[in-house]
């Protein structure tokens, strides 16, 4: 038995399951009324890390980067790139961010 074309097979077998598992993930947070438009790969990493962020500025109020990056453990480029996709979060003019009212049910201070 060849275990090199073996294995060859095996990841291929897993990187099909993979992507059927990303597709499973988007179809369900369309579903859930979830923002469809994340990148494939990224589904369950980046809606959790928006879930996060959102939490924690409507817990805390509208928030600076620097004090959410620290509050969460957040990664700064990562901060950076979630912050310049269409997410649910507006930044006001002060330099904080917040959570737009539909994201938040109607629980944000500004648009």
């Amino acid at each position: 038995m060849d275990f090199k074309a073996k294995a060859d097979e095996l990841r291929s077998e897993a990187r099909g399951h993979l992507e059927l598992a990303k597709r499973l993930e988007l179809a369900a947070s369309v579903l859930e009324g979830k923002d469809p438009t994340i990148r494939a790969g990224r589904v369950n990493q980046t809606d959790g890390r928006l879930g996060k962020i959102r939490a924690y500025i409507i817990d805390h109020g509208p928030s600076l980067r620097k004090d959410i990056v620290t509050g969460l453990g957040i990664p700064k480029g990562t901060m950076s790139m979630l912050l310049k996709e269409e997410n649910g979060l507006v930044k006001l003019g002060n330099g904080l961010w917040d959570v737009e009212k539909a994201s938040a049910g109607g629980s944000s201070k500004e648009p």
